[in-house]
């Protein structure tokens, strides 16, 4: 396992996106803390919480704050961790709280029409995406 120096840190791809170090460390620490909110609605075990904040913070030693949104990466690295700790959710069950965090109101049912179940296929595949990378 790598740990990551003071020099990674000055030079993560988010800085060379133009991204100063303040900014970078607030949109992390807020996406941990949604995180956190998350797992806690979820009943997460804390292991598992501390396991997606460690995949998130080594994605974004990896990839760039400006190429990715953090709260889709934040939902994938809680679901990877979830299956990873043996806390298993279901993926529709962490995308429906991570959307209430999000946005501040319930996930559309996706009994109603076609058009929310298209919406959760949508945000399935991208959570799916975001594991495979």
């Amino acid at each position: 396992m790598k740990f990551f120096t003071l020099e990674d840190l000055e030079s993560t791809p988010s800085r060379r996106h133009k991204v100063d170090q303040d900014e970078e460390f607030r949109c992390r620490a807020r996406a941990v803390a949604f995180m956190l909110r998350c797992g806690h609605q979820l009943r997460l075990k804390y292991t598992t919480l501390y396991s997606a904040a460690i995949y998130f913070h080594t994605f974004f030693f990896r990839r760039s704050l400006k190429m990715h949104d953090k709260y889709d990466i934040a939902t994938a690295c809680l679901h990877f961790a979830s299956k990873c700790e043996e806390d298993r959710k279901h993926l529709t069950e962490v995308i429906e709280t991570a959307y209430y965090f999000k946005f501040f109101k319930k996930a559309p049912n996706p009994k109603q029409n076609a058009k929310n179940k298209q919406w959760r296929h949508e945000e399935c595949t991208k959570i799916i995406n975001k594991e495979l990378i």
